[in-house]
């Protein structure tokens, strides 16, 4: 009978033991966030029978992850309020945050899309492109619709992406983001009478259609997408596409897709390029499986770049590219593009009007005259960027202007 008790003392025992092991676990558990596999090893006392219970807790991993900022006003870029965001994920039943600030997603698998709910029963869609993303929730100003954007795709874009943006402060924010569809009316919700900006994303790369003032919303707003718009710095090779692109004479965008998730790294090194030497500038480098994007606003104007990209990736080894960044040439002047496409560039327009309308004030008599003035407006507005034109031809053209005006002189 004494056995007995003894017996069953030690069971006790054991029982508070293993409730005590529990709950400090449990206790320890819900701090760690970061843990994907915990390790609890329990000692019996007085059982003779056991000697280490080990036991394993295996937490789910979120390669996904979206920060929602906002909601801001559309016009000032303040900090206004609160907004709701519907999460929709092929392996989830849809499911809402609120954005007061900011709010953070962490999921396992790629999201399909965010609706962004607005009032009046209009929402915004954002689709995203690469496992983290950190997304600005802006709420248009009043009266808002449902415009309608057409893409002539002659390049044949592969999964694109259409965005449109804002302009606060000098800084860009993409307002809503679209799958590219063949229907070729994608809806965007903007404000009238405002001016937005659309550019679209494709694995051949990223192109800025520019700037467009909101009008009556049964009209389609257009663009062409053709070769031309995608130069040589987007590269495919196999599942994977790298596109490295100056946007304008401060901002290059680096883009890398691995379709296959095959990827081990990413390096980039920024170099300067003076005087036929490079110097590095940065280096960044990232453990990837599926993409890469890097953004880089501090370039220089009047600087050339190249960029030197390596991929170590578990079935081609290591790969290696090198893209030139020139400067882009910028050109000044007042951007007429709001008013449609041009067939050449609008921003040039308003200069070559004030050439042609100086030369059109002198007579016959007075043409060598109107013209070395217009030769030398020219001149002026090329320096300041208003026309895009080559000093070697303005030189001639002021060589050939004077001789014609001496000739003129001796004749008289």
């Amino acid at each position: 009978m004494m056995k007995n008790a003894h017996g069953l003392t030690a069971f006790l025992a054991i029982i508070v033991l293993v409730s005590i092991s529990f709950s400090a676990f449990q206790a320890r558990a819900s701090s760690w966030h970061d843990v994907e596999t915990w390790d609890m090893g329990i000692h019996a006392v007085g059982w003779h029978n056991v000697e280490q219970w080990d036991m394993n807790a295996t937490t789910p991993y979120y390669p996904y992850t979206y920060t929602f900022l906002g909601a801001f006003s559309e016009q000032t870029g303040l900090l206004i309020g609160n907004a709701t965001v519907t999460v929709y994920s092929p392996f989830l039943s849809p499911f809402s945050v609120t954005v007061n600030g900011s709010a953070t997603v962490n999921l396992q698998y790629m999201p399909t899309y965010f609706q962004i709910q607005l009032g009046y029963n209009f929402s915004r869609y954002y689709t995203p492109v690469y496992p983290t993303e950190t997304i600005y929730v802006f709420q248009p100003e009043s009266p808002y619709t449902t415009y309608y954007v057409g893409i002539t795709d002659f390049l044949g874009m592969r999964n694109a992406t259409v965005e449109s943006y804002v302009s606060l402060n000098g800084t860009t924010f993409t307002v809503e983001r679209r799958p590219f569809t063949l229907n070729n009316k994608i809806p965007f919700t903007l404000t009238e009478f405002t001016q937005y900006g659309f550019r679209v994303r494709c694995q051949q790369g990223t192109y800025d259609f520019g700037s467009w003032i909101t009008g009556d919303p049964s009209l389609l707003i257009s663009f062409t997408v053709s070769p031309a718009n995608f130069p040589f710095q987007t590269i495919t090779y196999g599942n994977l596409s790298i596109s490295v692109v100056r946007c304008n004479d401060t901002w290059v965008e680096i883009l890398y897709a691995d379709f296959g998730n095959e990827t081990v790294s990413v390096t980039v090194q920024m170099y300067y390029r003076g005087n036929s030497v490079l110097t590095l500038l940065w280096t960044d480098s990232e453990l990837t499986l599926s993409g890469y994007t890097y953004n880089w606003y501090d370039a220089d104007r009047y600087v050339d770049y190249v960029a030197d990209v390596t991929v170590v990736h578990s079935v081609h080894g290591t790969l290696h590219w090198a893209f030139p960044l020139p400067d882009p040439q910028v050109i000044g002047g007042l951007d007429l593009s709001i008013f449609g496409v041009f067939p050449f560039e609008s921003r040039q327009f308003v200069g070559f009007v004030l050439v042609m309308f100086l030369f059109a004030c002198f007579a016959v008599k007075e043409a060598h005259v109107g013209l070395l003035l217009s030769i030398g407006l020219a001149a002026f507005l090329t320096y300041i960027e208003w026309l895009a034109l080559s000093w070697t031809a303005i030189s001639i053209c002021l060589c050939l202007a004077v001789l014609w005006a001496l000739s003129r002189r001796r004749v008289q």
